[in-house]
């Protein structure tokens, strides 16, 4: 298997908030330390055509564009599955993330560490640090 790599890469999700920016940073940070290449996902429900909405993903477009990513955005009422196919068409290796508003069974992150179990989930928290999914959560609970 000499010279055989498997690509994979780092996917940054983010909302439509201008405080996502630090979620790409960090993940520029974490493709820098594992070199892999920085894509940025949001997928947003068919209502987000709100001017706000559309001033923050211009802004998130541009702090990608710095950091050298691509970024990608969908309008789709299941985000779930269409990050799901996303992540597969890219050969996602970590999954890049905020501190899940919904931890039940069906939030966000259980969905993603289900369908990626070999994919690294990183929590970043609000001032920018990154934390793997399982010590993110042990903090959290603990502050709680």
């Amino acid at each position: 298997m000499d010279g055989y790599t498997i690509a994979s890469e780092v996917v940054v999700c983010v909302t439509d908030q201008f405080c996502c920016d630090r979620l790409i940073h960090a993940g520029r940070q974490l493709a820098d330390e594992t070199g892999r290449h920085l894509n940025v996902l949001s997928i947003q429900g068919h209502a987000c055509f709100q001017a706000r909405c559309a001033e923050a993903l211009e802004y998130l477009f541009e702090v990608s564009k710095q950091a050298g990513a691509e970024m990608f955005v969908y309008y789709r009422a299941d985000r779930l599955e269409t990050a799901v196919q996303f992540m597969r068409a890219h050969n996602v290796g970590a999954i890049v993330c905020g501190m899940p508003q919904d931890a039940g069974p069906d939030g966000f992150v259980p969905h993603m560490r289900a369908a990626f179990a070999q994919a690294d989930i990183i929590i970043v928290d609000a001032q920018g640090h990154l934390s793997p999914l399982e010590t993110a959560h042990l903090q959290a609970a603990a502050e709680i």
